[in-house]
């Protein structure tokens, strides 16, 4: 009951409120539309604010809707009778006139409210009632007609101009905008779009300048002031109309209408600044960009413009209105959509019918709901016309535009830019095609900017208080890395010197920038883990110092805190590792000029070599006669005899001299080869890695060394290193200490660093260390600023017009030497031992001789005797062992044999 009370409360007040205020309304607009005499009157309440020029404007915009809609269409049945209501801009009485609306006049829909925050209680009540409130004017985003269907938004989503917002300052390269809105539903319902759409391009908003909608002059002052002593130079203001013509007046006072400003209007501001008195618009003194949206020109809409403004002029003679703003067009196709909706539905009683819901009769319920709503919304959001502001379709219970157009406003003066669609982003005329190509780019007309200048404002300055770039610099605590940063005292003047690759890289980028930039340098001592660089880091993002200049290296958890330049030095992770000679007590160094598979494939040629000679000498020569062992033994000591060419079997044979020959030449070049390997290996000393790579250290349980400060402990517990197995040091000359003791003696096996600072500690300790392992790529060195900041994409722009002319290489020159002789491996240092692909063809050619003299032969031996092979022999095994035994044999018809034979008979005689 006490939940009842409260709202039974409110209930009575509106009731009563609005039968006061029904009084005081005027009521002259109620018989709007009632020339018909056989047309049905359909009742459509309006609340607008009749105070206000954009009250006013959109009343005369509907009336004259209703007149043009039934000259057009004499025989409908129905016809709009609006009831006009004022709201006094006053959210209370808005609620109070709708109640009125609803119970006394039984309206099928309500047109308006005119602002968002009147919405809010009548969209609550339209949906209860179930009574449609059309409104053209309430565009916050948190009206929602998916929350309440029965409200129904004849405008643009303030949320759809956010994303062109953002593209705009995307397209003049801006990286901080400052937002000014009013606090009210409407100034504050859109922020968060903003905000998110901005931040999706790359730039953000740092401060938000909230404004109440009766602001006074000073209040509005006071906070240009603050504005003033920001670096940002870019404003995107979102207001009403009032308010919007108060604080631009104090803008110009404040003098931030000059040279360096840029500033943005929102799509609400731009569209009514036509029915703003000239003398009070943004622009009358002043230069802005701003979006609204698109409105193709036709006859049509000229000639009502002429109208309007005419009509218009007769009732307010005083005004200086120049346009009727979108506002009234949307309002007029509003009532022609009203006007066809009502047609389809008719003219019947809403009949607002009370349900049996068991809560007492005067609760707000006993207002009932309507018969007619359901439909009625139906028919509002299924219909489309083409009107005054062009397509106008309801469907999705919001209107959605095609385009935004882009307007340069100057001095009283408004020039198109270029248009925005969803589709194709920004152009500068309006494309028919509903996707842009790829390679077109985005384009628009060159805009004049306060100052009266066509150079686009960078966006940001020095705050005006003066103030200088606080750079923070990194002392270390062991200097051993000068050559990449040096902090120390000059003990003449008692003033620190900072040095050092980095901070010249830093002082060379700065003298690119187009404007001077005043620095003051703070160095931090690092000691231990009191300093270390992620600690460096997060002062940047706290703000505490405007930049970090030192050997920062790019990561991504680090580029989610602050922003990073142009790396102005590449890098990666690697380590270093001590050289060991591979010889050393080696008792098997005569095999390593050749691979094990080279050496197995000449071991198969001198069989296969040895082999095919017995069997071409076998038939005519003695020396490969006699008993199977002796054969054997025979040309064993044959075929290895050729590797010192100490052989003295005589080949009798041309078919084996030729395979001897070849054999004898690929000898040859093997054991040249092999001689010259093997002496290398033996006079040179060669050196290779310890270990090549770094999961040989992680299974192996090795120590390893990192730099003091830096990231890589992180990264190598995430390789898998146990805590414990992780030294750090400081300098150069700490790595050789460490490496030279060993894993097992105190020291480490490996010193895991980056790229640069392994560089610095080779240049001493060349000779016998070495980079070793595959590269851990990471995001080189870069200088640290705070999210946003504008001077990231002037430095950077520096940085890479250094490495562009060269002066890089001077820098480079000045702080590092040449490492040629130290150059990092690509494998292991020793040298390759002799492969079977270095001699396949050798093996080839003496494969292919040799097979050639075997068939030869062959063919030849079972040519010779044909006459034994066509013999009465039945089977096939006994036809083989047939020739088999013919072939062992000596052959005594051979020339070659009988040769052999006759020198042993005379050599007989002789010693007879």
């Amino acid at each position: 009951m006490k939940a009842l009370g409260s709202e039974t409360f409110l209930f009575f007040f509106l009731l009563l409120f609005s039968f006061y205020s029904s009084q005081a309304t005027p009521r002259m607009d109620r018989e709007v539309g009632r020339d018909g005499p056989s047309s049905s009157p359909f009742k459509v309440g309006v609340i607008v604010d009749l105070g206000s020029p954009v009250g006013n404007i959109t009343r005369l915009c509907m009336q004259i809707a209703v007149s043009d809609f039934y000259a057009e269409h004499p025989s409908y049945a129905t016809r709009l009778d609006l009831h006009f209501r004022d709201s006094r801009r006053d959210t209370v009485t808005a609620a109070s006139v709708a109640v009125d609306l609803l119970k006394f006049e039984r309206v099928h829909a309500i047109i308006g409210p005119q602002t968002s925050d009147e919405a809010g209680f009548i969209v609550d009540l339209g949906n209860r009632v179930r009574v449609p409130i059309v409104s053209f004017s309430a565009t916050s985003p948190s009206l929602s007609p998916v929350k309440t269907p029965y409200f129904v938004r004849a405008a643009l989503n303030d949320s759809f101009q956010a994303q062109s917002v953002a593209i705009l300052v995307q397209f003049y390269g801006w990286k901080q905008v400052v937002l000014i809105h009013e606090q009210s539903e409407y100034g504050t319902g859109v922020v968060p779009y903003l905000v998110d759409a901005i931040k999706a391009v790359g730039a953000r908003i740092p401060y938000r300048c909230v404004l109440p909608p009766s602001a006074s002059g000073d209040l509005i002052l006071t906070e240009l002031y603050k504005l003033m002593n920001m670096e940002s130079r870019v404003f995107l203001v979102h207001m009403s109309p009032a308010l919007c013509s108060r604080f631009f007046a104090k803008v110009n006072q404040a003098g931030m209408m000059s040279k360096g400003f840029a500033w943005i209007l929102s799509e609400g501001s731009t569209s009514l600044l036509g029915i703003m008195d000239p003398s009070v618009r943004p622009h009358s003194t002043g230069t802005l960009i701003g979006v609204k949206p698109y409105i193709n020109s036709t006859d049509k809409l000229e000639k009502f413009k002429r109208r309007l403004l005419g009509e218009f002029q007769k009732q307010n003679p005083k005004s200086r209105i120049s346009e009727p703003s979108v506002l009234g067009l949307w309002a007029y196709d509003t009532v022609w959509l009203m006007a066809m909706a009502a047609e389809n539905v008719g003219a019947a009683d809403p009949g607002y019918v009370k349900l049996d819901t068991g809560e007492p009769s005067y609760d707000l319920q006993a207002l009932g709901v309507s018969k007619t709503g359901p439909m009625l919304l139906r028919t509002i959001r299924g219909m489309e016309l083409t009107g005054l502001s062009g397509k106008f379709n309801l469907s999705n219970g919001q209107l959605y535009a095609p385009a935004l157009e882009i307007v340069n406003l100057h001095r009283q003066q408004e020039s198109t830019l270029g248009f925005w669609t969803p589709e194709n982003g920004i152009n500068r005329t309006m494309s028919t095609s509903k996707k842009r190509p790829s390679d077109t780019k985005a384009d628009l007309s060159p805009a004049i900017w306060p100052g009266n200048t066509r150079v686009i404002p960078k966006g940001w300055v020095n705050p005006m208080t003066g103030k200088k770039l606080r750079v923070l610099v990194p002392d270390p605590e062991n200097p051993g890395f000068y050559p990449l940063l040096s902090v120390h005292v000059n003990p003449d003047t008692d003033k620190t010197v900072i040095s050092g690759y980095v901070f010249e890289m830093f002082e060379a980028a700065v003298m690119e920038l187009p404007y001077a930039l005043p620095i003051e340098y703070t160095t931090v001592k690092l000691s231990g883990n009191v300093a270390e660089y992620n600690d460096l880091v997060q002062m940047i993002f706290d703000q505490k110092y405007d930049a970090l200049v030192g050997d920062v290296t790019i990561t991504f958890n680090r580029s989610r805190k602050v922003d990073f330049t142009q790396p102005y030095l590449q890098s990666g992770v690697s380590m270093v590792v001590p050289l060991r000679d591979h010889r050393e007590n080696n008792a098997w160094i005569f095999l390593k000029p050749l691979t094990p598979e080279l050496w197995r494939v000449i071991g198969a040629f001198f069989f296969f070599t040895g082999a095919i000679v017995w069997i071409l000498e076998h038939r005519v020569n003695g020396d490969f006669r006699g008993t199977p062992g002796h054969q054997f033994g025979t040309v064993l000591y044959f075929i290895f005899s050729t590797l010192v060419f100490s052989h003295k079997e005589k080949m009798l044979t041309n078919l084996s001299r030729v395979v001897v020959i070849i054999w004898l030449f690929v000898v040859f070049i093997l054991q040249s080869n092999y001689v010259a390997s093997l002496t290398s290996m033996l006079a040179v000393k060669h050196l290779e890695p310890t270990v090549t790579e770094i999961e040989e250290l992680i299974n192996r349980g090795e120590y390893v060394g990192y730099q003091n400060h830096s990231f890589t402990k992180e990264m190598l517990k995430d390789m898998g290193f146990e805590e414990e197995k992780l030294r750090p040091y400081g300098s150069p000359e700490e790595y050789q200490a460490g490496l030279a003791k060993g894993s097992k003696n105190g020291g480490v096996a490996a010193v895991i660093d980056e790229i640069p600072y392994l560089k610095v500690f080779l240049e001493d300790y060349c000779g016998n260390y070495s980079m070793a392992g595959r590269i851990h790529r990471v995001g080189g060195f870069g200088f640290v600023f705070p999210k946003g900041s504008p001077l990231v994409s002037d430095l950077s722009k520096g940085i890479l017009n250094i490495m562009w002319t060269g002066k890089i290489r001077e820098i480079e020159g000045r702080w590092f030497r040449d490492q040629g002789s130290c150059s990092r491996p690509n494998s292991r240092l020793t040298s390759d031992s002799l492969n079977l692909s270095s001699f396949w063809g050798l093996f080839l050619i003496t494969g292919l001789a040799t097979a050639a003299s075997l068939l030869c032969f062959m063919f030849s031996f079972m040519y010779q005797h044909r006459q034994r092979n066509s013999s009465s022999v039945r089977t096939f095994w006994r036809r083989l062992v047939s020739v088999a035994r013919h072939y062992d044999k000596k052959g005594i018809s051979s020339h070659n044999f009988s040769s052999q034979a006759n020198d042993g008979m005379s050599s007989n005689e002789d010693m007879g």
